[in-house]
């Protein structure tokens, strides 16, 4: 197997790439917990900030990181 396919990993089904995956999980969950830490304290604010920040988090993600698929339709000339 090439160096090349190694570097990926199957993730539910999608074929991701492990680096790219630490850096996203690592950047949601800075940003989850970032928000949940530095709320006030009353019931809904860490769980809204914290929800935010995961939110925050997978649009810096999505925007970092582009798909890396390689579509093979079969049937097609």
């Amino acid at each position: 197997m090439p160096a090349k396919d190694r570097a990926f990993l199957n993730v539910w089904d999608d074929t991701v790439s492990g680096r790219d995956l630490l850096i996203s999980l690592s950047i949601a969950t800075l940003l989850s917990l970032g928000g949940f830490l530095l709320a006030p304290w009353p019931a809904p604010g860490p769980l809204v900030l914290g929800i935010a920040g995961a939110i925050v988090g997978f649009f810096i993600s999505a925007l970092l990181f582009r798909p890396k698929r390689r579509l093979d339709i079969e049937g097609e000339a």
